[in-house]
């Protein structure tokens, strides 16, 4: 995956954050960090904690010789095993599935390397009916923290966030981008409904100004209309 540009201001969310946020002139790119495996079990370490403690949780009891007095015993080898396995592979999602967005020219790409079939995907933004994030979702559930919806009915799914604030900073930044990159008023609208994070310093300035931007070239609002602005709905 090519590495993030110079011409671009990256920024995120702390200094701990898992995706970076690029801002130029007519270029928008959000892209996981680059992580080499080490690096990747430091980020993760609680995975690899817990994967090495269900792994020697099941050796002990395999070795104690309790697995022949009890049924219940090989259960507990079989869940030892299989969540230290399944620790191993978040991991490895986090290590070699990376994602690269970029929102350009009233169109957005999303490459990710690591898929066999058609790794580069791109449409139009008008395209696009809702942003979701499966941060604390009971209605969206991916292995990847972002997705958008299209109106052909698929579903992409992008980005791995660290944790679920850093999630709704993304998601909320995603949503002003592909607002502020169509032309005034496509439709449909998409709403801000999560309370925006804390911005850093150029993001914020820059993230008000794309507001200001979507506002001033949006249809008037009918009366009797219950679809708030982004502004108004960024406001709790």
């Amino acid at each position: 995956m090519q590495p993030p540009s110079p011409k671009l201001n990256y920024v995120t969310f702390s200094p701990s954050s898992w995706v970076l946020y690029g801002q130029g002139e007519g270029v928008i790119e959000f892209r996981d960090k680059t992580a080499s495996l080490a690096g990747a079990m430091l980020d993760s370490w609680v995975l690899v904690v817990m994967s090495g403690v269900s792994f020697m949780a099941a050796y002990a009891t395999y070795k104690s010789g309790m697995s022949a007095v009890h049924p219940i015993f090989p259960v507990l080898i079989g869940f030892s095993v299989f969540f230290g396995f399944l620790g191993i592979f978040f991991l490895l999602l986090r290590w070699r599935t990376p994602s690269f967005v970029r929102i350009s020219g009233g169109s957005m790409s999303v490459l990710q390397p690591h898929r066999w079939h058609q790794p580069l995907r791109e449409f139009p933004l008008s395209d696009v009916l809702d942003v979701e994030t499966s941060a604390d979702s009971a209605t969206f559930h991916s292995l990847f923290s972002i997705g958008v919806r299209l109106r052909d009915g698929r579903r992409i799914c992008f980005l791995r966030c660290r944790d679920t604030p850093e999630a709704k900073w993304t998601l909320n930044l995603l949503k002003v981008a592909i607002a502020s990159g169509r032309e005034p008023g496509a439709a449909p609208e998409l709403v801000v409904s999560l309370p925006p994070p804390p911005l850093n310093g150029a993001v914020g300035t820059r993230v008000a100004e794309l507001e200001e931007q979507v506002i001033r070239t949006a249809p008037p609002a009918r009366p009797d209309s219950q679809t708030a602005s982004i502004s108004n709905r960024n406001k709790v």
